[in-house]
């Protein structure tokens, strides 16, 4: 009797249409790729579904296709490097996370599993920068990133960590094998088709299971971490004010910092972080007033008085910042103050003492180029263009790509009337560029036959088309013509 087989399936058929969505409940679901052949399902949305499944090698076939047809953007770089991760291929999986970094630097899942994978790899500081960029990137808002961090912050603080031997360190690898996968849209800002359909494993390193396993071999490891844990202290305060005044958005830092001083009035490093990113966001006006209230505060030292000057002098107010850096004791011998003190000495043509000040803050700092390039920008200025010379060479022996120094370069040498470029490191732009620089130096001294002449090369020479330079002869030739 084959006829009830009908009735059975007629009934199997009416209970799945009762069911609110398929067999299982939410969560137990497990999502072939489907039949072969062309299909209008997004690989990536079946790829994800299968990494939910922990179908990871199925998931990464998912992801291959979807490269196929879409190509190897930055969805499609970021789920091979995740379905690649958890499949345990740590040198693929990073390879192709740094890839998606590099094409979507905003792409928050990508920088927290490159991250991940770091950590695996025991490159533990390079991960706490992954994690704090990916961090500041989502704005503080993942609890599983800032998790991450903290972590990656107490293994890097903890030295203990680099001398254990070969069986701890494979204890830890296991602990942070023992991830934990959510699902977390595309960063804000991205297309809506991105923010519904490409959605991205983020993985969460297990601070806790790490401990314990890491506890099991050794006891005083659990110290450490509490102890290094206690030191990195909740990375949305200190730590994430440094994210903020480093790799954070300006502006979102200067949001951040305000209402952190509203919820905590009073906190002077809140307040130092307020005027830094008032600075940073270039709002200058505003950066006054906040380092004048920095240095108003009980707390405060003499770098801050230091700031504050600089702050005025970005205003255009030199006389005020002379009496600040006037009124700092003469015992603060920083780069910074002395740095500005040569300033003020330039703007008020003390040129004897701007030399002492540039020089002082030339030996107090390892990177003098940005010294030297103003030092002798102000010789420049007084007509002493030999003395200028020698000093954007410094500078450029310093950083050989600081290319105003090279611009400057030239426009000491075009002053003395010598148009020949000097011998120094620079590519085929720069080299174009500084040609025109050293064409309108020659043209200013009604050298005009060997401006025009250097304006030809400047075209000749730029690898595209030089339209300053093009524009430059136009009007030159218009104007012996007339």
């Amino acid at each position: 009797m084959m006829l009830p087989a009908r009735p059975k399936l007629l009934l199997f058929c009416a209970l799945a249409a009762c069911t609110p969505a398929n067999f299982a409940p939410e969560g137990e679901r497990v999502y072939a790729p489907g039949v072969a052949g062309e299909s209008d399902v997004d690989g990536l949305i079946v790829g994800h579904r299968l990494m939910a499944a922990e179908e990871f090698e199925l998931a990464l076939q998912a992801y291959t296709r979807a490269a196929g047809r879409q190509g190897l953007n930055v969805d499609t770089l970021s789920a091979l490097g995740s379905a690649n991760l958890r499949l345990g291929r740590l040198g693929q999986a990073e390879a192709l996370l740094r890839r998606a970094v590099e094409a979507d630097a905003d792409f928050v899942p990508a920088w927290n599993n490159l991250g991940v994978i770091l950590m695996e790899r025991g490159k533990i500081a390079e991960a706490a920068q992954v994690f704090r960029r990916a961090y500041a990137t989502d704005n503080g808002d993942s609890d599983l990133i800032r998790d991450n961090l903290r972590l990656a912050l107490a293994k890097r603080g903890n030295s203990g960590y680099d001398q254990r031997k070969r069986t701890e360190s494979s204890v830890w690898f296991a602990a942070a094998r023992g991830i934990t996968c959510c699902w977390a849209a595309a960063p804000r800002g991205k297309s809506s088709k991105r923010t519904q359909n490409m959605r991205h494993p983020i993985l969460h390193c297990t601070a806790l299971v790490g401990v314990l396993a890491m506890a099991a071999c050794d006891r005083s490891g659990e110290a450490q971490v509490n102890r290094a844990l206690q030191d990195v202290n909740v990375v949305d305060e200190t730590n994430l004010n440094d994210v903020m005044l480093t790799v954070g958005d300006p502006d979102e830092a200067v949001r951040y910092f305000t209402r952190a001083s509203e919820n905590d009035p009073g906190r002077i490093d809140l307040m130092r972080g307020l005027a830094k990113s008032l600075v940073r966001a270039r709002e200058n006006d505003r950066a006054v007033e906040a380092w004048s209230e920095v240095t108003a505060h009980a707390e405060s030292t003499a770098d801050d008085e230091v700031s504050l000057a600089d702050a005025l002098i970005r205003t255009n107010q030199w006389d005020r910042a002379e009496e600040v850096l006037d009124g700092i004791p003469p015992t603060h011998e920083t780069y910074e103050r002395y740095r500005l003190e040569a300033m003020v000495a330039d703007s008020n043509e003390e040129w004897d003492s701007a030399d002492s000040f540039y020089e002082t803050a030339a030996g107090l700092t390892t990177r003098p180029a940005g010294v030297y390039n103003n030092w002798g920008y102000s010789k420049l200025t007084r007509g002493d263009y030999e003395g200028a010379e020698e000093l954007f060479l410094d500078a450029i022996r310093n950083d050989r790509d600081l290319f105003t120094a090279k611009n400057n370069l030239v426009m000491a040498r075009g002053a003395q009337r010598n148009y020949d470029l000097p011998v120094i490191p620079i590519d085929q732009v720069e080299r174009a560029q500084l040609l025109h620089t050293l064409a309108l130096t020659a043209v200013k001294q009604n050298d005009v036959t060997m401006g025009r002449g250097l304006l030809r090369e400047a075209i000749d020479t730029h690898p595209q088309h030089f339209e300053a330079a093009a524009r430059s002869l136009r009007a030159l030739e218009d104007n012996v013509t007339n």
